[in-house]
């Protein structure tokens, strides 16, 4: 089985901070590692917007890091699990600001992916998704 990551997992790969190595780990464990347009684009911002040099730099590492992954087309079968998968949460009142976790969400279903995560609480109400993620103790 493949991997999808979320953004927080790149940057944690490449930062200096408490998930680093399980970020890595979790990376190297997967023959087959995938990231979105969506994700490219979050980091592209993080570049964009960075307070200062150390940051940037950082963020840039990051989204080198994530150019080297195989990239998923965002497709119009990708689109459909979107909208089904948004569907469903806004009826059980769960789409509080997520645009871009619930474009990972319906990715990783579609392609029945695992979804790599440092905010497993950003998924946690998406049926039939497999997050793998740390130890998070918040």
């Amino acid at each position: 089985m493949g991997a999808l990551a979320d953004s927080s997992v790149l940057i944690a790969a490449t930062n200096n901070e408490r998930f680093t190595a399980w970020a890595r780990a979790a990376i190297a464990s997967y023959s087959d590692f995938f990231v979105s347009p969506i994700v490219l684009s979050e980091l592209q911002v993080g570049c964009h917007t960075a307070g200062d040099v150390d940051n940037a730099l950082l963020r840039r590492e990051a989204l080198q890091y994530a150019l080297a992954a195989n990239c998923l087309d965002v497709t119009t079968e990708t689109a459909s699990a979107h909208a089904s998968l948004r569907t469903e949460l806004m009826r059980a009142g769960k789409t509080r600001g997520r645009g871009n976790d619930l474009w990972l969400a319906a990715t990783a279903r579609e392609h029945q992916l695992d979804l790599l995560t440092c905010n497993p609480r950003d998924f946690a109400d998406v049926a039939g998704l497999r997050v793998i993620s740390p130890n998070v103790t918040e």
